[in-house]
């Protein structure tokens, strides 16, 4: 016995005595691949709202701030959006219903900080919060990134055409 998407959506008191274990997973699998797809449909219409500068002419400092207020969702949802709008990620996956919302989300930023194609490949089989660890490790500076970067740094002082610095 399957219980329908409507019934569970309607009723707030739903009695789910007499279904399957395995039944109720599947319904929790396929409300959350439905999230997904509204997700990724959220976030192709997120990348023309930014194309058009809407967040900029309500006066909002950034995208985030924008889907945060409009949509009235936690800034760290509104992040993900406006980071998945914004990053070269493809978004088939998430329409396709194929990954969650938050793998998605943490792929993309993993893919931003610099890992390579064996290293996202391998995030697949691992669950979202470790792809955070990964993505970690990935952003983590070195002290030898910092010494490159120290040397790096040149300071250059020219008299002006008047003498002064």
């Amino acid at each position: 016995m399957m219980v329908g998407m409507n019934t569970l959506a309607q009723e707030t008191d739903v009695v789910l005595e007499g279904v399957a274990t395995d039944a109720i997973e599947q319904q929790m699998l396929a409300l959350e691949s439905l999230i997904g797809r509204a997700r990724a449909q959220q976030v192709t219409l997120l990348k023309e709202i930014d194309r058009r500068q809407v967040p900029s002419v309500d006066g909002c400092a950034s995208v985030k701030e924008w889907v945060t207020g409009r949509l009235d969702v936690h800034p760290f949802t509104g992040g993900e959006l406006a980071f998945l709008a914004k990053s070269a990620l493809s978004i088939h996956e998430l329409a396709d219903g194929v990954v969650s919302f938050d793998r998605a989300a943490a792929t993309a930023r993993l893919q931003s900080a610099g890992a390579d194609e064996a290293t996202i490949e391998r995030s697949r089989g691992v669950g979202v919060q470790q792809i955070r660890r990964i993505e970690g490790q990935h952003r983590r500076h070195k002290r030898r990134d910092e010494t490159q970067a120290f040397e790096d740094r040149h300071l250059y002082a020219q008299f002006s055409l008047d003498f002064t610095w």
